[in-house]
């Protein structure tokens, strides 16, 4: 499923993942996307994006 969120508007979410200098998405050994436990990330109006598993969406 893909999150849009419309101009002047905002999301927040909660156990973002971890990217690299590129914004790709950083994996470990076994394949899983890295998360930043216990943060939370405040995306604005921007491309249509997935939710990661691990990530919940706060608002």
């Amino acid at each position: 499923m893909m999150i849009t969120v419309p101009p002047r508007h905002y999301c927040i979410v909660e156990n973002p993942i971890v990217c690299d200098e590129n914004l790709e998405p950083v994996f470990d050994e076994f394949g899983q996307v890295k998360l930043r436990h216990a943060d939370q990330e405040i995306r604005q109006a921007q491309d249509p994006f997935p939710l990661y598993p691990g990530e919940e969406l706060l608002k």
